[in-house]
């Protein structure tokens, strides 16, 4: 009951002190539709940490959640209770540590605490893991892949620019939204190739533009996304969504993919912690960057809409367009991956 009145009262806190305008004053129920998608992610971390008890919920929350690790309980053949943490692809990325007494009942009270057993376990067996991965220096995202980035074009949506698009000839494209309640259109759309970013704002549109609605139309062209869990990006480019997101659709999503080559979490992970796991040689910890607010304030009604893309300052400009281009990326790491660990 403590746990749920706090986590009540953080709710109403955080609905109250970003969404005071009266435009926004709506039930609980709808508060991830106006909120950003960084403050959706704060609000859904917060909320599991502060019911978390026990080391079944350290396990999950504070370890797994923090690194993006699938975490799976289950009972071997030996009939031992076991717990495997995937903490990367391959066998390599599996531990697994099981209880010394066999599983003797399945009530819920047994069942509890058996969990309980192997996750503390795990915390032990894990702890010079996970502290040599804390040690770690952050770096962030445009850090990682600057080498590479600094070369890609980020152009207007044009119809010079999309020409370019076109003549590439591309099978695979990263998109990305920002701005984003779910309406149509958002406030921008990012467009990625391998070389060229292409950068479309809406404020005063209600429509997509042509070449963008063609692109979405073409299913020749495979279109990436790493979405939320409300698939909110896709929704507000009026996409169906398909029931496989990770196969060879013309709609796929990073984080369906992540799912199937590093296990399935109880929340998204986010493209730092996929890019992250797709890449351990890189030896840091990969974090997002400064998060551009202006994107937010204009999806909350709290600043004016872009008249263009021109309206964005350089910095903006390069955080939008890294968004999709290191999707796209992350998905071609996530393919190679599969296929060697296969």
């Amino acid at each position: 009951f403590v746990a749920y009145t706090r986590v009540k009262i953080l709710d109403h806190l955080l609905f109250s002190s970003t969404l005071s305008h009266p435009r926004h004053n709506r039930c609980d129920e709808h508060l991830s539709t106006h909120l950003c998608k960084g403050q959706c992610n704060v609000l859904c971390e917060l909320r599991t940490i502060m019911s978390a008890t026990g080391p079944v919920s350290e396990l999950h929350t504070q370890i797994c959640q923090k690194f993006g690790w699938s975490i799976k309980y289950d009972i071997n053949d030996d009939g031992h209770w076991e717990v495997q943490i995937r903490a990367g692809a391959g066998g390599s990325g599996l531990h697994t540590f099981t209880s010394p007494m066999r599983a003797s009942s399945m009530t819920k009270k047994a069942v509890k605490k058996a969990k309980a057993e192997v996750a503390s376990l795990a915390l032990v067996g894990m702890r010079d893991f996970i502290r040599v991965l804390e040690r770690r220096p952050q770096r962030t995202l445009l850090e990682v892949v600057e080498n590479e980035f600094r070369s890609v074009a980020i152009l207007d949506s044009t119809d010079a620019a999309w020409n370019l698009f076109w003549k590439s000839s591309p099978t695979l494209v990263g998109i990305d939204t920002e701005g984003n309640t779910m309406r149509s259109p958002p406030v921008l759309v990012q467009v990625a190739t391998e070389s060229m970013v292409i950068l479309e704002s809406h404020g005063l549109h209600s429509t997509l533009s042509r070449n963008l609605q063609r692109l979405l139309d073409d299913d020749t062209i495979v279109k990436v996304f790493c979405d939320s869990a409300t698939h909110n990006d896709k929704i507000s480019l009026g996409i169906s969504i398909p029931r496989n997101l990770c196969g060879e659709a013309p709609i796929v999503d990073v984080e369906a993919y992540a799912a199937q080559v590093f296990g399935a979490t109880s929340v998204c992970r986010g493209l730092t912690r996929i890019i992250e796991l797709c890449m351990p040689q890189l030896d840091c910890r990969v974090v997002k960057g400064t998060e551009v607010s202006r994107f937010c304030l204009i999806e909350q009604g709290f600043h004016a809409q872009l008249r263009s893309p021109s309206d964005l300052t350089s910095s903006e400009r390069e955080y939008a367009a890294l968004d999709a281009w290191t999707t796209l990326r992350a998905w071609n790491l996530l393919q190679k991956l599969d296929a060697t660990t296969q």
